[in-house]
């Protein structure tokens, strides 16, 4: 796995664990933070997106 794909996976969990912890727990620092700033909003947006497509180009089978 190369550096950045460990990075995106690594981003990747780390909203996931959030998301798991809003909805579980009603944890919500994390979502107040991003959401109180819109650009930022649609930059993590972006970000994860990114993340999500590179995840998926990690686990694909070799040839």
């Amino acid at each position: 796995m190369k550096k950045t794909q460990k990075i995106c996976l690594i981003i990747t969990i780390l909203f996931c664990l959030n998301y798991a912890l809003s909805m579980l727990l009603g944890f919500h620092y994390l979502t107040q933070l991003i959401t109180s700033i819109p650009w930022l909003e649609k930059l993590i947006a972006f970000v994860i997106g990114v993340c999500a497509f590179i995840d998926i180009l990690t686990f694909r089978p070799e040839e």
